[in-house]
Formats: structure tokens, sequence, C-alpha cells
């Protein structure tokens, strides 16, 4: 699937159209030009099976900016992203008006669903979008009913997921959410410090980052965790990996998704390669190549499974980004990124 339509010359400024608000920019870099061939692949080519070596010479091939910008239908603060397993429409939720908005490939609405409210299926302050092949249900975040919203898939509530608490499959502030193919469900309990995991009807299985914990006789809990408010989450498909935007630490930790240990953990603050101002969220490919929504410095980092350092996306050098705050990103079947940008209310492709 490419999400984008553009012509471009040989050589000058390249053109790009933006489909939904149907404006044009340009680019005066023919070596970027250069970098995005006029051909649309098909959407039935999925690309996410290349060898390892593929994924990084496709990720070094991205341009620096981005090719496509959606703003015209994007008013509402856009926080998390996440692209539909059997439609490829792309699910914004907009964390100011309380709704999940839907979009064809080519940036059409198609759909829209929530609204304010403590009812059934309205949202306080909705999140992170995750999809479970299992149930064919939509998963959503809600960051103040401190709990989950469950959808089918044309955006009629089912139940609710989770209430506001320290234990076991209950939450404070969850972000972040995605499951495997399992229909398992991993949530970035937010102000819990912790990841937890759920089956796929919702039953609480483990926990990530907690180092140690007690619970008093009154039954309230006290934990020790690793983490300062993980905002973003990430599994493999088969549940053997987790990863984690430790935002408080700026780091990225991954950990065994059996055992729980941790495996990986790179970063710290900063502005240089491989360092972060408070990441929120993420996106891991099949072959386990990483993209960190640097948030605070307004920008992407690409790594490879390892850890090291590959590109960035929005920013050429160790400067600040082109994003106001990268609030969500998802990868296409085609290995497409899509950001969505809170500050300055759009949605951009790579």
């Amino acid at each position: 699937m490419k999400l984008l339509k553009q012509t471009s010359t040989a050589k000058g400024p390249r053109v790009t159209l933006d489909s939904a608000s149907l404006t044009l920019s340009t680019s005066t870099s023919t070596a970027e030009a250069e970098e995005h061939p006029q051909e649309v692949r098909e959407e039935e080519e999925d690309e996410r099976h290349l060898p390892p070596q593929e994924h990084n010479l496709m990720y070094r091939r991205k341009g620096s900016l981005a090719r496509l910008r959606w703003s015209r239908h994007i008013k509402e603060r856009p926080a998390g992203v996440a692209i539909s397993p059997w439609t490829s429409d792309i699910f914004v939720t907009g964390s100011d008006t309380c709704r999940v908005q839907v979009f064809d490939p080519s940036g059409r609405q198609v759909n829209s669903f929530g609204s304010r409210g403590h009812g059934d299926g309205e949202f306080l302050c909705p999140i992170g979008v995750a999809f479970s092949l299992v149930s064919q249900e939509v998963f959503i975040t809600d960051k103040w009913k401190h709990c989950i919203h469950v959808f089918d898939t044309e955006g009629n509530f089912i139940r609710q997921l989770g209430r506001k608490g320290k234990g076991f499959g209950h939450f404070s502030a969850p972000e972040g959410i995605t499951t495997d193919r399992h229909g398992n469900i991993y949530v970035a309990d937010t102000c819990n410090h912790r990841v937890q995991v759920l089956d796929s009807d919702g039953v609480f299985l483990r926990e990530l980052g907690v180092v140690s914990s007690q619970t008093l006789q009154d039954g309230r809990r006290y934990t020790k965790t690793e983490f300062n408010e993980p905002t973003g989450v990430a599994a493999s498909m088969d549940g053997s990996r987790v990863y984690v935007a430790d935002a408080g630490n700026h780091r990225i930790k991954v950990f065994d998704g059996s055992s729980g240990e941790r495996v990986l953990m790179f970063g710290s603050r900063g502005r240089n390669k491989g360092q972060f101002e408070t990441p929120e969220c993420l996106a891991v490919d099949p072959e386990g190549f990483m993209l960190v929504g640097d948030s605070g410095n307004g920008r992407v980092q690409v790594f490879r499974p390892d850890g090291t350092f590959i590109r960035y996306l929005g920013t050429r050098v160790n400067t600040r980004g082109e994003f106001g705050w990268v609030s969500g990103m998802a990868l296409s079947r085609s290995l497409d990124v899509v950001v969505t940008d809170f500050k300055n209310n759009l949605v951009a492709v790579f």
C-alpha cells in the first residue's frame, strides 16, 4: 500500500499532492526526489517479509521529510494511529474531540465514532488503537477513564476492559496498546509504571517492568518498577518480544515475551543519534527493526533489531525535526511509516 500520489521532475523541485487537503508542496532536493520513484506499488504488495538487509536499505531510501501530509480533516489533536489489518483503513484517535476518525488509504474519511462522556463507548481522552485478529475487535485506550474500550470494526461499542486502580487488570492513565496474533493485548499502563499483558478476553496474564511488589492487608498494592511512565508498546506477532517506549527515562526497552526478562535497552536523554526526549511511541516491523517517535525532539529515529541507529525521519541532522510532537506511529503492509503529530494537527507519511 502506498499512501501517496506524487509527481516529480527528474531535476528540480519535487511536487507532492496532498489528496486530503488538495494542496501541493514542493521539495527542492533533487537527490531526495530521486529516492521516491513515481510508480505506485499495488496494495497487494507486501514487503514486510523482505530479508533484513532489504529492510535496512528500504529505510535508508526513504526521504528525510514527509511525502504526504493530511491536515484538512485533522483538527483535534491526533494521538494514536493504527492501520486496519482487514481494510488498510487508518484509525486516528482525537484526544480533544474524543472521537476516532477512520480514513481510507487515499486520505478520504470513511467513518468516525465516539464522543465525549462517561457512558458506554464514550471517551474522556482516547489515545492508543489496536486490532485483534482473533476476535476482529478494535481496542482504544482511554487515558482519563483509565480503561480500554472495545468496539467492532464498524465502531459499535461492545464492552469495556479495566477500571482505575493498581491491581491486576486495572489501569492508571493507559496510553499505548498493541496485540499479537494470538489475541493477547499489551497495554502501557503509564501511571502505574508498568506494561500489562491480557488475554483476548481481557483477563490479566502478567506484567512487565515490575521489580518487586507488596500487597498490604487492606488490599493496597505497592510496586517498584524499572519504568518511568511508559507510553508506547509494540510486540512481535508471535509475542516473543515486547518493545516499550519508557518515555520518562528517555529509553527503549525490549523484553522476552515469555519470561518477562529485559533483553535489550538503549537510549538516553539528548538530541544526538540514539538519544531521545520523551519518546512517546514506537512501531516494530516483522524483522524487528524499530521506529521510535522521538516526540520531544520532533522526529522519528530508525534502529536495527540490535538497537544500532540507522537514520532519522523528519530531519536530516541532530536538530529538532519537522514535527511538533510525535504522538502515534504505524507501519503499513508495504512499510510506509504513518506518523501523527499532536501539536501540528496532522498525519504524515514517509
